[in-house]
């Protein structure tokens, strides 16, 4: 039957890069190597442990690494078989290193480190088995298509979130290096070889420099591991203990070398290096190269000689990579009087300093009664009243990120001010432009923090998402939108009234985006009426986006059409094309997932491309709009193109939010349900983990949002047969629901659902109908009666009275479930496939094979029409087989069979009992047909697979085995 997903929006040969081992072999006069023996490849088809060797990838010096099939979960992995000499002569140190190496992969969990799946031993040798990867590293990459200092920083900000991942987890690298990193086809950087990771309290060996000159190669010192010389730290050239800071010093290396294309210290054999590393001498830039004075003093902190001038971690470093002043300097004349003027001026001079930078301080004061100590306790005393588990997470994230938002706010008001008034760089009139900028998001987060202090256990709920979702207080210095030619007032007085206006706008968003909708959208009803007085159209046309946003969430979805449309036109009238862009983005979600006019969003989705495109690029628009489509696509069964613009979407998310931000467990959740239809399981799981895992640590144990995903966990388990782990996900899933949201909330209906589908594939029917039949209830109050939840829960209803043999009773729902999806998506979409199929399999269940057969043959038809690769058409292929051979036409009967048991056979949804349903109606069909001895080989399949579950297929057995036992005698 049909279940529910939680979509939500807001040149050169690729190398196979398999492990985190280098793949070359160690050279000569390294102490420590392998001897300079060839490992000997295991031939393919050798098993290490349950893994089925393909080839060797390659041979580094703790062992041989290859490429490997895991037939339990139908996927190739990439094997790190380490050699039986390093822990034959290193005593158990050697695979004790590789098991450290193992575990610390594995707890990281990150999207740019490699995932490590399983560790064991083989054979005597130690063995890790991790995520098999297409692509290239990063220093191959950059040889190949050489890239400007920006791209650069990009690509290895995402290596650097690795690393920091990593240090989060108590390790460091100690070999960061290009060749470490890995970009894939789809661009996603991963950091490689963690051969060398250590815990953060371990010891370092010193490196004898006096007999290797190459730079490149990885060192070894008396069994320990110690990295690559012309990226290593002073303290790893010295002998001394490596940290994070080691980490990030090899990071700018890295870094430094790419923008300044040669690497930041001078040296071409290893003692030169060294001794121009431990004395800090870095190198000038070659004549030419055009780097950032702000980013080589970012580079040059990390390169620092001593560990303790250097970023306090990783995540401070990428901080400071991702400031681009892009200011105007100080004219060096000005800055010349200035000096002159001062030094002349003595004492005086100074008070006269003093006295101007007094004009820039005090902004904490404009803080005052908008986030204080009395508001900050006011908060915390609505937060505590609330009698939910997840209030004290609630209230210890909200307050940090309050204080932060403040402190940031302070510190932009200190900036914009001195700009101006100390540093002479900035106008008066863009003073203003930022101060206005300043007003209106300080004026927000009062009205957001009047909401927080008037908590209840909706805006509780809601308070982390709605915290972490204000707007950036950056906004208040991108000099670029401050100027760009929107409308502007034409009057002190009109001006005044817009600023008013605005203020209750900002109101109403917050009152919306804190559940409260309802009042929200009646108050900015009421707004409107006085925007359109006014007529300043820029206000206007935020005003008209905000009530479309709420009329989308109170489930008018047609008004907020309209809406959106003139908020698009007014926008553009007045150059306000931010607001224009996200309206458009807004209106293609609304078509497509509002209202299934997908042919209409998709002819949109250009407009609002080029919207974006006209605000020169947003990737936070972007991420939105690839979002959306995606759905859409998904929803119509184009599974590519959703999984394609979902790890497009994903990809910006990232970029935006980071990969551990609470707003990318959103595109994390949506992502992993498409390629969950994909039938890529591992992928789905291992996105649906992520988001699981930002969720609970963003918002505390308890919080109901986690539910979500633990549905769509369930959804995909219950697919593959592991029905434990669904109905343990799915009871968790209702247990926060019923803990923290109303009785008919959307949330717990989809839920229920989903219990319904499993409850009554284990045959406990009536739990099942009492579970379905709730949920849609709750669906018919909330979306009324034509919603894509309202007929999928009358498909799950169906199932269960099919099972108690009420046909007629599953065939009205069955038919209302028709009428939804045909009015939905058309009468051609693969969602009205399925549900002929389940119309048809009422008619075989009450043997009316002709009906049956018709209704098959009408599913068939539209699925080989708009959807021939979905696996949906297993179902229609068999059913039109098993009809025929119940009518007598066998010979017709064989090729829909055949070819329904090679497509069941390739997807891992269908057990060998699953397939016994086509192997024995094929059986039959061959007899008949002469292919006798093939006919007794598939039937006895078909028993083998169902004696194996007897409960399960009780029919099914008896009828093979008498069948069997007719022509075995």
């Amino acid at each position: 039957m049909i279940g529910l997903d939680r979509t939500r929006v807001s040149g050169a040969q690729p190398t196979l890069h398999a492990s985190s081992m280098d793949a070359t072999q160690i050279g000569d006069g390294l102490t420590g190597s392998t001897g300079g023996a060839e490992p000997v490849a295991l031939a393919r088809g050798s098993c290490i442990g349950r893994y089925v060797v393909l080839e060797m990838l390659g041979a580094g010096g703790m062992g041989v690494v290859y490429a490997a099939y895991d037939p339990e979960l139908d996927r190739k992995v990439a094997i790190k078989l380490l050699h039986r000499d390093i822990a034959a002569g290193d005593g158990t140190r050697g695979a004790t290193r590789l098991l450290r190496e193992a575990q610390a992969m594995a707890r990281l969990s990150h999207p740019n480190v490699i995932a490590v799946h399983d560790v064991g031993t083989h054979d005597g040798q130690v063995f890790m088995a991790m995520e098999f990867v297409e692509g290239r590293t990063l220093g191959d990459e950059l040889t190949a298509k050489p890239r400007g200092w920006k791209q650069l920083v990009q690509l290895y900000a995402a290596a650097g979130r690795g690393l920091a991942a990593a240090h989060r987890s108590g390790l460091v690298h100690r070999d960061f290096k290009p060749d470490n990193v890995m970009i894939d086809g789809e661009g996603r950087i991963r950091v490689l070889d963690f051969g060398l990771a250590c815990s953060a309290d371990a010891g370092a060996v010193p490196v004898d420099g006096a007999t290797t000159s190459s730079l490149d190669l990885r060192l070894t010192a008396t069994g320990a591991v110690m990295g690559t010389p012309a990226y290593m730290a002073p303290e790893q050239h010295l002998g001394q203990p490596a940290d994070e800071r080691s980490d990030q010093f090899s990071f700018c290396v890295a870094l430094y070398e790419g923008v300044y294309r040669e690497r930041p210290f001078a040296g071409d054999s290893l003692p030169a290096l060294i001794l121009e590393v431990t004395q800090g001498r870095v190198r000038e830039p070659r004549p030419g190269v055009r780097v950032p004075t702000w980013l080589r003093k970012v580079l040059l902190r990390g390169l620092a000689r001593d560990p303790a001038q250097r970023f306090p971690d990783m995540t401070a470093l990428l901080a400071a990579l991702e400031r681009d002043p892009a200011r105007r300097r100080w004219w060096t004349a000005a800055a010349v009087g200035a000096t002159l003027l001062l030094a002349g001026a003595g004492l005086g001079a100074q008070h006269l300093l003093g006295a101007r930078a007094q004009l820039c301080s005090g902004a904490e004061q404009q803080l005052v009664g908008v986030w204080d100590g009395p508001r900050r306790e006011a908060v915390r005393a609505a937060f505590l009243a609330v009698d939910r588990p997840f209030v004290a997470a609630a209230w210890n994230a909200v307050s940090a990120r309050l204080d932060e938002y403040a402190g940031a706010w302070t510190a932009m008001h200190g900036d914009a001010c001195a700009a101006t008034r100390i540093r002479g760089e900035q106008s008066e009139d863009l003073l203003d432009r930022r101060m206005s900028c300043l007003q209106r998001q300080r004026d927000r987060l009062r009205s957001l923090v009047d909401g927080l202090a008037a908590a209840d256990a909706s805006v509780v709920e809601r308070a982390v998402d709605v915290v972490t979702g204000l707007p950036p207080v950056s906004q208040c210095g991108d000099l670029e939108a401050l100027t760009s030619p929107v409308e502007q007032p034409a009057d002190a007085e009109t001006a005044a009234k817009v600023a008013d206006l605005r203020r209750r706008e900002d109101e109403n968003h917050v009152l919306h985006q804190l559940g409260k909708t309802a009042a929200a959208l009646e108050r900015t009803q009421a707004l409107l009426v006085e925007s359109r007085a006014l007529g300043f159209r820029p206000q206007l046309a935020e005003t008209l986006l905000d009530l479309g946003q709420m009329q989308i969430s109170a489930g008018a979805p047609k008004d907020a059409a309209a809406t959106l449309e003139e908020a698009t036109l007014t926008a553009q009238a007045s150059r306000h094309d931010r607001t224009a862009a996200l309206a458009l983005v807004w209106i293609v979600g609304n078509l497509a997932m509002g209202q299934s006019r997908f042919e209409e969003a998709e002819k949109l989705a250009p407009w609002a491309q080029a919207a974006i495109d006209r605000v020169g690029g947003s990737d936070k628009l972007q991420a939105e709009l690839e979002l959306r489509l995606a759905v859409a696509a998904n929803l119509q069964g184009r599974k590519d193109e959703a999984a394609r613009r979902g790890a497009a979407a994903l990809a910006l998310a990232e970029r935006v939010y980071g990969v551990d931000g609470l707003q990318y467990a959103d595109f994390a959740n949506n992502v992993g349900s498409m390629e969950r239809n994909r039938q890529r399981y591992a992928e789905a799981e291992a996105l649906y983990h992520r988001a699981l895992h930002i969720w609970r640590v963003h918002l505390g144990d308890g919080h109901p949002k986690p539910g979500g995903v633990l549905t769509n966990l369930a959804l995909m388990h219950m697919r593959l047969h592991r029905d434990a782990e669904a109905e343990q996900e799915l009871r968790a899933a209702l247990a926060l629901y019923e803990r923290s949201l109303p009785p008919d909330h959307p949330e717990l209906a989809i839920t229920l659902n989903g219990l319904a589908q499993l409850l009554s594939g284990q045959d406990r029917d009536a739990e099942a109908e009492a579970a379905a039949t709730r949920a849609l209830a709750i669906f018919q109050r909330k979306f009324g009666e034509r919603h894509r939840n309202v007929a999928a829960v009358h498909t799950s209803i169906a199932n269960t009275q099919v099972k108690q043999g009420h046909h007629d009773d599953a065939l009205v729902h069955l038919e209302a479930a028709l009428k939804i999806g045909g009015e939905i998506y058309g009468p051609e979409h693969p969602f009205v496939a399925k549900l002929i199929t389940d119309i048809a399999a009422v008619h075989y269940d009450r043997k009316d094979y002709t009906k049956a057969l018709a209704q098959y043959q009408r599913s068939l038809a539209m699925y080989e029409k708009t959807a021939p690769g979905d696996a949906g058409i297993i179902e229609p292929l068999t059913g039109v087989g098993r009809c025929q051979v119940e009518l007598g036409a066998m010979k017709i009967a064989r090729a829909p069979l055949l070819r329904a048991l090679e497509l069941a056979s390739k997807d891992p949804a269908y057990t060998p009992g699953d397939l016994g349903a086509v192997r024995f109606p094929l059986a039959r069909a061959l007899w008949d047909t002469g292919e006798r001895p093939k006919a007794l080989e598939t039937a006895r399949a078909a028993r083998e697979a169902w004696a194996a579950a007897p409960a399960k297929y009780p029919t099914g057995l008896a009828e093979v085995t008498a069948w069997l036992a007719a022509r075995e005698s």
